[in-house]
């Protein structure tokens, strides 16, 4: 997680912001991946879904890792155990709305592509966005990339 804030930050600091957001999917799946192995050790339960997921991780080939959506439920499940306003079924729409607009960044979606149109006439701006408002936008998102990472890692 260490090593992606500071890509993203120094992908940041040169505009790219495209793939500072595709750094930053990766973020949000090793904050939830994290709060999910987490709590196993906290509460000292290891589910099914937990002995799949280090079984899975273990191994040479990604293929046939653990479906995200279980992964996010037990998330929400301890969202709304830590705070009794919380509603499991909100969280895990809010985390997968999340992942589905990072995936834009990256698989490569038109709406995230054009972010890197500007001017009049409109053209592509290749190297980097600084000083546009689409950076400017990109930079209060990376602060909850951050803010996430502390929750993470306390």
């Amino acid at each position: 997680m260490i090593p992606a804030l500071h890509a993203a930050r120094l992908l940041f600091d040169h505009g790219f912001v495209q793939e500072q957001a595709a750094i930053q999917r990766t973020l949000d799946e090793l904050h939830e991946d994290i709060i999910f192995l987490s709590f196993a050790v906290i509460r000292n339960v290891q589910t099914p879904v937990h002995r799949e997921y280090l079984e899975k991780f273990y191994k040479e080939s990604e293929n046939g890792m653990v479906q995200r959506s279980k992964i996010r439920a037990y998330v929400s499940q301890i969202d709304a155990e830590i705070d009794a306003d919380s509603d499991p079924d909100a969280a895990a729409t809010i985390y997968r709305t999340i992942y589905s607009v990072y995936s834009g960044f990256v698989h490569v979606a038109s709406p995230h592509i054009m972010e890197l149109v500007v001017g009049d006439p409109p053209c592509f701006k290749l190297h980097g966005m600084s000083g546009t408002l689409t950076h400017e936008g990109h930079r209060y998102d990376l602060y909850n990339s951050f803010y996430r990472a502390i929750i993470s890692l306390q």
